[in-house]
């Protein structure tokens, strides 16, 4: 991380762990080498589970000692998936610095229930874009569609929390249009209307 001594101007940040070395988070890097001075846009890639403490008290820490996050784009990714406390937490992190990001990926999530888009909309709310990839188990691989077990209007709700939403992309599952395939749609809409009220 002291590379960041000799680019004190980055903008745009991808952070990645190299084959089996994890990437490390330490407090003493938001005194000494803090990229958070200029980054708007940040990736991180394949966090190990032991290290995502760190990872959530990094943001915490370099967003401190600046004054605050600059973020507009925020993606983090996981190769096994994230778990609900690792979400909860980074969130927290996001969140407790003046932010102004409007867009956030996460992928890939194992927990995929309505909730998680009410804890986003709650400690986030002023997302505009908003991308969530889900796996099914822990022992898939690659991400592809896959079936989010409540119906699509059930999570409508749960995004009424977000004052600015524009984009919302998921990989849900929708099987083949049928004969009266628009109903989902229309109770989404439905759904989405009654919350915002």
């Amino acid at each position: 991380m002291d590379v960041f001594l000799l680019l004190p101007n980055v903008r745009s940040l991808v952070l990645s762990a190299w084959h089996e070395a994890p990437l490390h988070f330490r407090s003493a890097y938001a005194e000494r080498a803090n990229p958070f001075h200029t980054i708007k846009r940040l990736a991180v890639h394949h966090v190990f589970q032991a290290d995502f403490s760190h990872f959530a008290a990094w943001i915490r820490e370099c967003a401190a000692a600046v004054g605050g996050l600059r973020l507009t784009h925020f993606k983090l990714t996981a190769g096994l998936g994230l778990a609900r406390a690792q979400i909860q937490e980074v969130l927290s992190a996001l969140a407790a610095a003046p932010l102004r990001m409007l867009t956030l990926a996460l992928e890939v999530v194992l927990w995929a229930e309505p909730e998680l888009l009410e804890c986003i909309s709650e400690m986030c709310p002023e997302f505009e874009a908003l991308t969530l990839l889900c796996r099914e188990n822990a022992l898939q691989t690659q991400t592809k569609a896959c079936v989010w077990l409540p119906p699509t209007w059930t999570y409508a709700p749960h995004l009424a929390g977000l004052r600015r939403p524009l984009v919302f992309a998921w990989n849900f599952y929708i099987e083949p249009p049928r004969e009266h395939g628009l109903a989902d749609l229309e109770r989404i809409e439905c759904s989405w209307r009654i919350a915002r009220r």
